[in-house]
């Protein structure tokens, strides 16, 4: 069903680089692939992982800076959960995951 509407999934890889384009985002994984997407939804376990996050690209402290929309630096990447900072509670995970779900609707509406 999710291929019918261009979205692609991957599991249990790790991601490399991300890197900013004229035409959205790639995503470089640990196996070598590169995916280009105008948007990227991250999903990773319980700890907060950004060393594959590109400082000069995003504002990184010891988690994922985002702004109310969970919007990062990088166009088309938004941020949700224990990545943006404490607190670690399952709660601000889903209502971050919630904003940042909208906020994905509302770019891909002003894209298209």
């Amino acid at each position: 069903h999710l291929e019918g509407l261009n979205i692609g999934l991957k599991f249990g890889c790790g991601i490399q680089a991300m890197r900013q384009e004229a035409d959205g985002v790639v995503s470089v994984f640990q196996d070598g692939s590169e995916v280009k997407a105008e948007i990227v939804a991250l999903c990773l376990g319980v700890r907060s992982t950004v060393g594959y996050l590109d400082p000069a690209e995003i504002e990184l402290g010891r988690a994922i800076r985002v702004n109310r929309r969970m919007e990062t630096d990088l166009r088309g990447l938004f941020a949700a959960g224990d990545v943006t900072g404490k607190p670690y509670q399952y709660i601000k995970a889903a209502g971050e995951g919630c904003v940042a779900a909208y906020s994905v609707y509302e770019y891909l509406k002003k894209s298209s």
